[in-house]
C-alpha cells in the first residue's frame, strides 16, 4: 500500500464530519476528539481566539507562540472537558490500548517522536507535544493516520508505531507511559451547552485585536536575536535549525488562522491584511539565510527587522480590533 496515498478511512466516508487540520496539532487534536468521538458542535477558532493568541515568547533562542496547551486547558476549565493522558504500561500494551479504543470511538492522538515520521521524518529525536491522529486499525497490525497539521492520511505499520511512541516524552509522568492523549466528557449535554455558551463572538475577537501586547513581543523578539547571535561562531546543528525555523512557520500560521476568522466575519478583507502572512514568511525565509551565512551584522539588523514587523502588526490588528462589528 502507498502509505502517502492511503485511502480515507469508511467512518469518515461522504456523510460523516470531516477531520479538521489546524495551525497546530493540540488546538486540532482537541476539536477532532470533541466533534469525533463525542458528537459536540463547535468552532475550531474558538478553541484559540483569546488574548493570549498574539503573545510572542523567547525559549532559549527559539521566538515562539503561547504554549497551545496552557490555551487548551484554559478553554476547558468549566465546560466539563478533561485532557488525559491514560498510563498503558508499556509499548505493546499500548498498541492494544488504540485498537481497542478505535473499536469503540473514531479518533485516539497519539503523541510520535518525528525521527520515525511518515509524511517528513527527521533525522534526530523530536517528541516534544506532536500528537497525530489514529483513525482506523489495520489488518495487518499497522494503524490508518491522520496528520493534523499537514490535512493529509497516512499509514503506520505495527513496527514504525512502536518505535514512533517509545520516547522520553511519552514517559515524562514519573513512572508511567502514557503516549495518548483523550479528552474525556463528564456530562455530555450540560458541556454542550456550555460550549454554546463558550464560543467566541465579534467582541472576543476585537478584544484579543485590541489589547495587543506590544512591548511584550517586542521585548521576546529582541532577546531570541540576541541569543540567536551565538550562531554567528558555532554553527547551528540540524535540530537546532528545524526548531527555529518550525516555531516561526507556527507563529505565522497562528495569524492566518486569526485572519481567516476575521474575514470569515466580515471584519478585514483579505487584501488588507494578506500582506502581514506575506511578511511572517519573508522574515522567517531572512531569518533562514542568516543563520546559514551566520554574519553577526545580519543578527544586529535581524533586531531591526522584527520591530519594524512587530510594529506593523500591532498597528494591523488594533485598527481591525477598533473597527465596529
Amino acid at each position: 500500500m502507498n502509505t502517502l496515498d492511503a485511502p480515507r478511512p469508511s467512518q469518515f466516508s461522504t456523510g460523516s464530519t470531516p477531520l479538521r487540520s489546524a495551525y497546530n496539532c493540540v488546538f486540532a487534536a482537541m476539536y477532532n476528539h470533541l466533534v469525533q468521538d463525542h458528537r459536540l458542535s463547535l468552532r475550531i477558532e474558538s478553541l484559540y481566539i483569546t488574548k493570549s493568541l498574539l503573545q510572542l515568547w523567547q525559549f532559549d533562542g527559539l521566538l515562539c507562540p503561547f504554549l497551545p496547551e496552557e490555551m487548551v486547558r484554559s478553554f476547558m476549565r468549566g465546560t466539563g472537558l478533561r485532557m488525559t493522558f491514560p498510563d498503558v504500561g508499556n509499548v505493546e500494551s499500548a498498541l492494544a490500548f488504540a485498537r481497542d479504543h478505535l473499536a469503540r470511538r473514531r479518533v485516539l492522538s497519539v503523541a510520535v517522536n518525528l525521527r520515525y515520521d511518515v509524511l517528513e521524518p527527521l533525522t534526530f529525536d523530536n517528541d516534544f507535544w506532536h500528537l497525530q491522529l489514529m483513525v482506523e486499525p489495520l489488518v495487518d497490525g499497522g494503524f490508518r493516520m491522520y496528520d493534523q497539521f499537514e490535512d493529509k492520511f497516512f499509514v503506520y505499520t505495527e513496527d514504525r508505531m512502536r518505535l514512533a511512541i517509545d520516547t522520553g516524552f511519552n514517559r515524562r509522568i514519573s513512572g508511567q507511559f502514557t503516549p495518548f492523549m483523550v479528552i474525556e466528557v463528564d456530562d455530555l449535554e450540560g458541556t454542550a451547552a456550555k460550549l454554546a455558551e463558550a464560543g467566541e463572538t465579534n467582541a472576543q475577537v476585537q478584544a484579543a485585536l485590541r489589547d495587543y501586547p506590544l512591548k511584550h513581543n517586542l521585548d521576546h523578539a529582541v532577546q531570541s536575536v540576541r541569543h540567536l547571535r551565538r550562531y554567528a561562531t558555532e554553527r547551528p546543528s540540524a535540530e537546532v535549525m528545524y526548531r527555529v525555523m518550525n516555531y516561526h512557520l507556527i507563529i505565522q500560521k497562528s495569524r492566518e488562522a486569526l485572519i481567516d476568522a476575521l474575514v470569515v466575519r466580515g471584519l478585514a478583507p483579505p487584501e488588507f491584511t494578506a500582506t502581514l502572512v506575506e511578511r511572517w514568511s519573508q522574515v522567517r525565509a531572512l531569518l533562514g539565510v542568516i543563520l546559514m551565512r551566520r554574519d553577526l551584522g545580519e543578527f544586529d539588523r535581524l533586531e531591526d527587522v522584527y520591530r519594524q514587523l512587530i510594529e506593523l502588526e500591532e498597528g494591523v490588528f488594533r485598527s481591525l480590533g477598533e473597527c465596529s462589528p
